[in-house]
């Protein structure tokens, strides 16, 4: 186990129980649209890589024969678990292993879906890939997750929040970096979009349970942020509501590549859940 994945397992196996529960993760518009972009007929087979506590595995279970949903932690494989339990939902297998070395033979998929997990992998590219190795060609993906701005200022900025937040964050890529890696791997991308998710300050934090020092760091690089970063990331005057960026990817897995068309706000004003 590498020192990365360690720090992942130790930091979510102590809050598993309230990503089950919260609100933000088990909801939002993000998964309507995944369901929409993956465009199933029922007798699929998928994979869910970084399941976290089983949202995306669930609602996507209701559309296809069986998703395979793994994971890092352990207990956050127990939550998806009862998450699926509770839905009623039979047809998820859970499987405690990282996203580089996928348990799977070749061409065993026909769809991916990551939501909010990539940006805690240690290597991105390779799980990508490992990804692609696992799906057949013409299989679709789609990848959720937390983005940064292109500007490199901006980028530095919420990703030095968000490390400060949860020592175990990795990166926040841009949606530029993700339409490389898709591609790199095999991927034709042909959806990216950006949206504003709106978080509260105070949940954000007692979410990941963020040490007191860090918080206060996180609050004050918030509090006195540049304008251009206020504008982008919706800080509140009195910093306790803020915005992150989500990203919303898809592509299918073949031969080729086409040119990537990203919008803002393709998907609502929330997107999804965030770590």
């Amino acid at each position: 186990m590498t020192d990365e994945t360690a720090q992942v397992r130790a930091q979510y196996g102590a809050v598993a129980a309230a990503y089950r529960t919260s609100q933000v993760h088990a909801s939002g518009p993000d998964l309507d649209r995944m369901i929409e972009l993956l465009d199933p007929h029922g007798d699929e087979v998928a994979i869910d890589l970084g399941t976290g506590a089983g949202h995306a595995a669930v609602r996507l279970a209701a559309h296809v024969a069986r998703v395979e949903a793994i994971d890092l932690v352990p207990a956050m494989l127990g939550q998806a678990s009862l998450l699926a339990e509770e839905r009623g939902r039979t047809n998820i297998g859970f499987h405690a292993c990282d996203v580089r070395a996928l348990p799977f033979g070749d061409r065993s998929f026909d769809a991916a879906v990551t939501r909010v997990s990539a940006h805690h992998w240690a290597d991105v590219p390779a799980g990508i890939a490992e990804a692609a190795r696992v799906l057949r060609p013409g299989a679709r993906i789609v990848v959720i997750d937390t983005v940064a701005p292109a500007d490199p200022a901006l980028d530095t900025f919420i990703n030095a929040v968000e490390l400060l937040r949860d020592p175990s964050h990795g990166r926040d890529a841009t949606m530029e970096e993700w339409g490389r890696i898709l591609e790199a791997a095999g991927f034709r991308v042909d959806v990216a979009e950006v949206a504003p998710i709106e978080l509260e300050a105070a949940d954000w934090f007692a979410r990941s349970r963020t040490e007191p020092w860090r918080e206060g760091a996180a609050r004050r690089l918030l509090g006195e942020a540049s304008r251009t970063a206020r504008e982008t990331f919706e800080i509140s005057g009195d910093g306790t509501r803020f915005s992150l960026l989500r990203g919303i990817l898809a592509g299918t897995r073949g031969e080729g590549v086409s040119p990537m068309s990203v919008s803002r706000g393709g998907t609502g004003t929330t997107t999804g859940p965030a770590r």
